[in-house]
């Protein structure tokens, strides 16, 4: 089954990323304060296997418990923003790990 059709387009899939930002500044209005980390899940799959319909349902199912909106973003997605706002591979897969006081 050709990709295109169980994925949509990154342009759609950062325009819809844009979209939820730009609802979540005006929910925060005029008194925008600092908001509050939310959580995250990142799923890991074996090469081939098709793991964004799964992402996809697995959104489902949060938005459903949680009665809030979960955000759905892939490498692709990460790669194409990094690609636009020129941000080196190695920032991008350092995203989301801690720095130790080492570092």
């Amino acid at each position: 089954m050709p990709e295109n059709l169980l994925i949509p387009s990154v342009d759609l899939r950062i325009g819809s990323l844009e979209e939820y930002n730009r609802q979540q500044k005006l929910k925060a209005g005029p008194n925008r304060h600092k908001p509050r980390p939310r959580p995250c899940l990142t799923i890991s799959r074996e090469y081939g296997c098709e793991g964004y319909p799964v992402a996809e349902r697995l959104r489902e199912i949060l938005m459903e418990r949680s009665k809030e909106e979960w955000v759905l973003i892939d490498r692709a997605v990460l790669e194409e923003v990094a690609r636009r706002h020129n941000i080196s591979e190695d920032i991008l897969k350092g995203a989301g790990e801690k720095k130790t006081d080492s570092e």
